[in-house]
């Protein structure tokens, strides 16, 4: 069974929390437009990730793990603690406007260098890199 890191913009905000809550739960219950295709490209997967890796996968959610700590731990300490998370998941999933977001591009900058499967919610993201 995979485990999957879900990243998502947070900056504190409660909305966020809900979008990443929103996700897993499409993505657990197969409701999420990402598993409609037997395949989900990845990046550093050349033959993809099939869907019901996804489907059956336990997903992690920085934000509900360690969200409570946002206002009283410092930005950098608070990042080495998902980078670690992030670590020992098996595939990174971007999610929401993660483009725009400090944390979720060092996110996607750590994955890079560890050459771990990389799933865009949005796909155009993935086409937009390549």
């Amino acid at each position: 069974m995979k485990l999957v890191y879900v990243a998502h913009p947070y900056g504190g905000d409660e909305k966020n929390a809900q979008a990443v809550k929103q996700i897993i739960e499409d993505l657990t219950e197969g409701s999420h437009p990402l598993l409609a295709n037997h395949t989900i490209i990845a990046m550093h997967t050349p033959d993809g990730i099939p869907s019901i890796e996804l489907l059956q996968a336990v997903y992690v959610s920085p934000i509900h793990q360690q969200g409570f700590m946002y206002e009283g731990t410092p930005y950098l300490a608070g990042l080495q603690k998902c980078l670690e998370l992030l670590r020992r998941c098996d595939v990174l999933l971007l999610c929401g406007d993660w483009q725009n977001s400090k944390g979720c591009l060092a996110e996607f900058g750590f994955a890079m260098a560890r050459k771990m499967p990389i799933v865009f919610e949005n796909i155009n993201n993935y086409y937009e890199l390549i």
